[in-house]
Parts: structure tokens; sequence; C-alpha cells
């Protein structure tokens, strides 16, 4: 994740994101925010994780950004949605 050109984002607020973030060996801190698509997660945030959910119809990421994808339930989606938003990385974590 250190690698990522930044600005970085993460898309999709998974129940499951701290899980992911255990197994990952980070907090997400790295990230400017999480962008979803459920208009009802605008400015939750997680226990565990010290980023913010952003709505993706009240906050447009800058041309150019990175994005990781945080809810792995829902990847092929989300894959189709970021690349209409033009990114410069998007990282999809795939435990192995």
């Amino acid at each position: 994740l250190a690698s990522l050109p930044r600005p970085i984002y993460g898309f999709g607020a998974s129940l499951m994101l701290a899980t992911l973030g255990y197994h990952l060996g980070t907090d997400f801190s790295m990230l400017e925010c999480i962008l979803d698509d459920d208009p009802a997660k605008e400015g939750t945030s997680y226990e565990n994780v010290p980023v913010k959910v952003r709505h993706c119809a009240t906050f447009t990421p800058p041309p150019d950004a990175s994005y990781l994808v945080t809810s792995l339930e829902n990847l092929h989606p989300i894959v189709t949605r970021l690349q209409a938003l033009a990114p410069r990385r998007i990282l999809v974590p795939v435990l192995l």
C-alpha cells in the first residue's frame, strides 16, 4: 500500500473492513476516505478504522487518484465503477 501513488481512496464500505485490515496488517489510515454508493453511509466510520465513509454523490475524488478495493464481496461491480473514474491505480487485495 505504501507504494501506491497518493491520494489513495478506498471504495466499498464493507462490514468486513476491519477484518480485512487485520489480515493485511493495516488500519487503512493512509486512505483519504472510503467511498460508497449507499447514501446512508455518508459520514459514518468504523470502530477500528480511523477513516470516514463518503457517499459518491457528495464527494468527487481528483482525477488520477489511486483506489484500494475495500469490499471484496462486491469486487466486480466496484472495479467496473472505478474504471469510469479514470484511476491511476486500482489495488485489489487478494489473500492467498
